[in-house]
């Protein structure tokens, strides 16, 4: 294969890697905000997302939790990673989680990765303009 040939081929695998985050969602009025919880908000955060674990006390919890707000909006977006063990008793390894931190401070996990695919948790945390990596 020539030179050419072979870097066009290469110069497509790398685009198709490429993936592009929009800045603001098709469904939000306003743009996500960086958003710094509270202690008593990252409390409530880290006591719920272990809930309907099958170990929660095993739960480790990343310190790096990203939360965003949108213009307009008194609800705070949290996306995060946590490792818990399964039922034979192993770690399964950081999964990514998205909830919502409403108005009056409850806290929602509406999708935790282990039960649907991580990337549709990633694309919810990216529509808000968190990244979260898991290795």
């Amino acid at each position: 294969m020539s030179r050419s040939r072979l870097t066009v081929v290469f110069g497509l695998a790398l685009s198709a890697c490429v993936s592009s985050v929009p800045s603001v969602p098709p469904n939000l009025t306003g743009k996500p905000i960086i958003y710094a919880l509270s202690a008593p908000e990252l409390s409530v955060v880290k006591r719920d997302v272990v809930k309907g674990l099958k170990d929660p006390e095993s739960a480790i919890l990343d310190d790096r939790i990203l939360a965003s707000s949108v213009e307009g909006d008194r609800s705070v977006h949290v996306c995060g990673a946590i490792n818990a063990k399964n039922s034979l008793g192993g770690y399964t390894g950081r999964k990514p989680f998205y909830g919502v931190l409403s108005a009056d401070r409850s806290f929602f996990v509406t999708m935790r990765a282990g039960g649907i695919d991580p990337r549709a948790v990633h694309a919810k945390c990216a529509e808000y303009g968190m990244v979260v990596y898991v290795l």
